[in-house]
């Protein structure tokens, strides 16, 4: 009885623990399958991003930028008192390049005046021009400045349409149908530009049809000293004889060099000229000489003295010296306002107006690039 008893009470401990130890297993199994099947669908999703393939970064670059530069001023001579808006060379412009292959860019550039003292309406076009650039230089061709800017720039500080003090009433800064090339090695700059249109607008003169076969090449050298550039220009000059067809006039050969430092606070800089014009006696020579220094806490004072003698001896003389002071008030790095003073003496025999010059601007730069 007692053993029947045992036997009974053993298959009731199989009959109640079988079906739940069955149970854990196949939970078991299940659990197994499920990390099986998310394994294999991690190691999927893994090829597929190895896989992949993902939508190239555009490697074209463009960039919108722009100045607003409004100026109230105020002219006085022995023959003019006046009051007038004037615009300090408002532009507006794009820059754009494309990277075609790992050591190739093409680029362009398009900029335009903008003149406020017309009532806001475009001018002349500053920059116009194409090109490509690799390991062997840069070259690009259209309207765009020329190498004579390396002399040009340093001393270039004030807010005026009129460039450089003394540079400006000799030297152009910019040119159009201009083939240009350009090519760095570490702190060397080489540069060289050749024009062959013989339609086209000094931006100096501002005349059309005076200039023809333009070649200029310059050099910069950037070192912990100082920079210094040296360049030279050559053109042959044109004028309109009576049945307004083109004559040769006289050619100029100019050299420049420019030297400036930017101190721990102080920036000086300097720029001299030697304008050779053949068939004639009046050659020419510039002279800058700026300096900037930053005081109190957003104001800078800039000063600058420009020095051009033509070597003439009569009333046609338009030798002058001229002095600049102006006091920049820097609100950010956008936005800035400034007054300026400007004084032109002529020399003695000249028939010009010595004059005083009072302006009152504000500047706004902005840029997005996309």
């Amino acid at each position: 009885m007692m053993k029947v008893f045992k036997l009974n009470l053993i298959a009731l401990v199989i009959g109640l623990v079988a079906p739940v130890t069955f149970a854990q297993a196949e939970d078991n199994k299940s659990n197994d399958e499920l990390r099986a099947d998310l394994l294999r669908i991690q190691q999927r999703l893994d090829e597929l991003e190895k896989n992949k393939t993902t939508e190239k970064k555009s490697d074209t670059k463009f960039k919108f930028y722009g100045s607003i530069r409004p100026i109230i001023g105020y002219n006085h001579s022995e023959s003019l008192n006046e009051w007038g808006v004037e615009d300090a060379n408002s532009r507006l412009g794009f820059t754009v390049s494309n990277k075609i292959s790992d050591t190739l860019t093409v680029f362009g550039r398009g900029e335009f005046k903008i003149k406020l003292d017309s009532g806001g309406d475009f001018g002349d076009v500053r920059h116009a021009y194409a090109g490509v650039e690799g390991m062997f230089g840069r070259i690009a061709i259209g309207q765009q400045s020329v190498t004579h800017d390396l002399i040009a720039e340093p001393i270039n500080i004030f807010n005026r349409a009129e460039g450089p003090l003394a540079y400006a009433c000799n030297s152009p800064l910019r040119l159009g149908n201009l083939v240009t090339y350009r090519k760095s090695f570490g702190n060397l700059l080489l540069s060289t530009d050749v024009q062959f249109d013989e339609d086209i607008e000094d931006q100096v003169t501002h005349n059309k049809g005076l200039t023809d076969d333009f070649f200029n090449a310059g050099t910069q050298y950037k070192s912990d000293l100082f920079t210094i550039a040296v360049a030279y220009y050559n053109r042959d000059l044109y004028a309109l004889n009576s049945a307004k067809a083109k004559e040769y006039s006289t050619t100029e050969n100019t050299y420049g060099v420019s030297v400036f430092k930017q101190f721990d606070k102080l920036y000086l800089a300097t720029a001299y000229q030697y304008i050779d014009v053949s068939n004639q006696d009046d050659n020419r020579y510039t002279f800058d000489v700026v300096a900037t220094y930053p005081i109190l806490k957003n104001h800078k004072l800039m000063l600058g003295y420009g020095k051009f003698d033509d070597s003439l001896n009569s009333s046609e003389t338009l030798s002058y010296d001229i002095f600049n002071a102006t006091l920049e008030w820097q609100k950010s790095k956008t936005f800035k306002t400034f007054i300026e003073y400007q004084r032109k003496d002529y020399y003695e025999l000249s028939s010009m107006e010595d004059d005083d010059q009072i302006r009152v601007g504000i500047r706004y730069d902005f840029s997005h690039s996309f």
